[in-house]
C-alpha cells in the first residue's frame, strides 16, 4: 500500500550502518523495472514521489533501481512502524516502492510500497508464529537441485508448493548431470512431482547448456533462485549474467557445495530479465500455502475427493479413496506420505495461530 507521509527521517550519511560502495546498474525504464499497470496506477496517487524497485535490502538501508539510476534509500520510521504493528509491509527486494528526495541528502526516502503482484513466504525460521515475505514480484521460480544425492522429492514438494502459493511458475532445474549415473530416471521422477512442471537439465559452468532457460529469460520478467547450499545458484547467476557478480563456492569431497550467497540481490541480466538469488534455505517452514500444496499434489487432491469421510487423514479410515489407489499402484506412497505431511503441518499452523490469537497475542505478520 502507497503511503502519503511527507515528513524526512533523522539520520545523515555519518549515521549510516552500512557502507555505501558505488553501484554501477545502468538506468532502467519502469518498464523495464518491471512495473505492471496496476503497480503504475497505484503509483499515480502520489504523483510527487517517484518510483523504484529494491535491489538489495541492508536492513537498515536500501538500494533502489529506479529510471534516473541507482539510489540508496532508508524507510520513513512510520511505514516501519507500522509494518511491525501488522498494519503495512516493510519493503523486500523485488518490491516497487515510492521514494521522495530531501534536498540534497545522499539518501532517498522510501515513502511506500505498491502492491505486490505476488509474494514469495515462508514461515520465519526459529522464530515463532510469523511470516517473512523472501522476495516480491516474481513471475518464476527456478527451483535448483543437484542430480546427486542432493535430490529430494520430498523437499522439491515444498518448494513446489511455495512457489506455486506465490503466483509464480516453478521450473525445475536440475544441476551436476555430470555426477549422475541415472540422469533420465531423475528427470523423469522431476516430472511427476507437480502438475505441468517443467524440467530442465543443466550444467551451470557451460553457456551452451544454460540456453534452456531462455525461455523464461524475458525482458521485465523476474525469476527468483531457490534451491539448498551447493547446487549452483550463485554458479548459475554468474553464467546468466556473463560476469562474477557471486562469489562460487568450492565442493567438498561429499559433492555438496558450500553455502555462499548471504543476502538477497536482484540483478539485471543482459536479456533484461531480472535474477533474485537467494541464500540457501535450511528452514523452508508453510505458511498459508493450501492451494500452493492442492496444486503441486493436484493429483493426490483430486483422488481424495472420493474419500467417504471430508476429514480423511489418508492413513487407516474406511472408504479411503487416496490408500485404494496406493493399494493399486496408481499413486506413488512416498508422494501420498509428502502430502500428508504437508497438509498437518499447514493444519498444526492453524491450530497454533488460533491458540495464539485466543491468547490475545496473534501471529505476526509483515515483518518483511
Amino acid at each position: 500500500m502507497v503511503g502519503d507521509r511527507s515528513s524526512p527521517p533523522s539520520g545523515g550519511e555519518e549515521e549510516l550502518a552500512t557502507p555505501i560502495e558505488e553501484t554501477t546498474g545502468s538506468a532502467l525504464s519502469l518498464a523495464e523495472l518491471g512495473l505492471t499497470e496496476a503497480q503504475r496506477e497505484a503509483a499515480k496517487s502520489t504523483p510527487e514521489l517517484e518510483v523504484g524497485r529494491v535491489a538489495e535490502d541492508r536492513r537498515i538501508h536500501f538500494l533502489l533501481y529506479t529510471k534516473g539510476g541507482d539510489e540508496v534509500a532508508e524507510c520513513l520510521p512510520e511505514l516501519l512502524r507500522d509494518a511491525r504493528k501488522g498494519l503495512g509491509v516493510r519493503p523486500v527486494v523485488g518490491d516497487f516502492v515510492v521514494f521522495r528526495r530531501i534536498g540534497k541528502q545522499p539518501l532517498v526516502v522510501i515513502e511506500g510500497v505498491l502492491p505486490r503482484k505476488s509474494q514469495f513466504v515462508r514461515k520465519r525460521a526459529r522464530e515463532g508464529l510469523d511470516e517473512q515475505v523472501v522476495a516480491a514480484n516474481i513471475d518464476v521460480v527456478l527451483v535448483l537441485t543437484a542430480m546427486t544425492e542432493e535430490f529430494n522429492a520430498r523437499r522439491l514438494e515444498r518448494y513446489l508448493s511455495l512457489s506455486a502459493e506465490a503466483g509464480a511458475v516453478p521450473v525445475l532445474v536440475l544441476t551436476k548431470p555430470d555426477l549422475c549415473v541415472t540422469p533420465d530416471e531423475i528427470i523423469a521422477e522431476a516430472g511427476t512431482l507437480g502438475r505441468d512442471v517443467e524440467v530442465v537439465s543443466i550444467d551451470p559452468r557451460e553457456a551452451e547448456s544454460v540456453e534452456a532457460l531462455e525461455p523464461w529469460l524475458v525482458p521485465g520478467h523476474t525469476l527468483a533462485l531457490l534451491g539448498s547450499s551447493g547446487v549452483g545458484k550463485s554458479t548459475l547467476i554468474n553464467r546468466l549474467l556473463g560476469q562474477s557478480k557471486q562469489l562460487e563456492g568450492e565442493v567438498r569431497k561429499d559433492g555438496k557445495g558450500r553455502h555462499t550467497t548471504t543476502t538477497r540481490h536482484l540483478f539485471v541480466s543482459p536479456s533484461k530479465a531480472m535474477l533474485i538469488d537467494t541464500p540457501g534455505m535450511r528452514e523452508l517452514g508453510l505458511w498459508a500455502a493450501e492451494s500452493g500444496v492442492r496444486e503441486t499434489f493436484h493429483d493426490v487432491d483430486e483422488i481424495a475427493r472420493g474419500c467417504r469421510f471430508l476429514d480423511c487423514s489418508h492413513e487407516h479410515e474406511p472408504g479411503c479413496a487416496v490408500q485404494a489407489s496406493v493399494a493399486a499402484g496408481a499413486l506413488d506412497a512416498g508422494r501420498v506420505e509428502g502430502f500428508r505431511k504437508l497438509q498437518a503441518e499447514l493444519g498444526e499452523l492453524k491450530t497454533q495461530l488460533a491458540r495464539s490469537r485466543k491468547r490475545g497475542r496473534g501471529g505476526k505478520k509483515n515483518r518483511r
